[in-house]
């Protein structure tokens, strides 16, 4: 457990690095979109685009909406791009749970320092939505995965939800 504690830690630092070298957003449809929501949850309460009224399209908007009520601007893009660096990273304990089914103690603790260290780790430092998918999803796999291998109504229930 400290190795892949020291392991994430290592790897959150390097996305850390990452979000802090991009300094300013990309031209990004999807990033602007996702900017403009949940900006608009942090001021209003409810998703909005330019000042209209905007559907519900994931909790990640819910999930950075607080950041934004940081005063400066490039403060608060900051602090959302170090969140969605650690929340990303956090995917490292749901793949070593579900390695550890199938692999032996240092074949996991590679699977699961490979499944963060992956080239998709690269969206933290955009603000879009999979930063917090990735880790949920690993997380859902690895609740079916229990489900499936123990079926009782908690181990489904927990499974259905995620």
């Amino acid at each position: 457990m400290l190795v892949l504690c020291g392991a994430y830690f290592l790897l959150v630092t390097l996305y850390a690095w990452q979000a802090w070298r991009r300094e300013t957003i990309t031209i990004l449809t999807d990033e602007l979109e996702f900017s403009q929501i949940s900006r608009a949850i942090s001021e209003t309460g409810r998703p909005g685009r330019r000042g209209e009224a905007f559907g519900f399209t994931s909790l990640a908007p819910w999930f950075t909406a607080p950041l934004w009520w940081i005063q400066k601007v490039s403060t608060a893009y900051e602090a959302i791009k170090y969140f969605q660096a650690i929340v990303m990273a956090l995917a490292i304990f749901p793949a070593h749970a579900m390695a550890r089914r199938v692999l032996s103690k240092p074949w996991a603790l590679f699977a699961a320092i490979g499944t963060i260290a992956a080239p998709a780790l690269s969206y933290s430092p955009i603000l879009v939505e999979e930063p917090f998918a990735y880790p949920i999803a690993i997380t859902a796999l690895w609740l079916i995965i229990l489900a499936i291998e123990r079926p009782t109504w908690r181990s489904v229930g927990l499974a259905a939800v995620a």
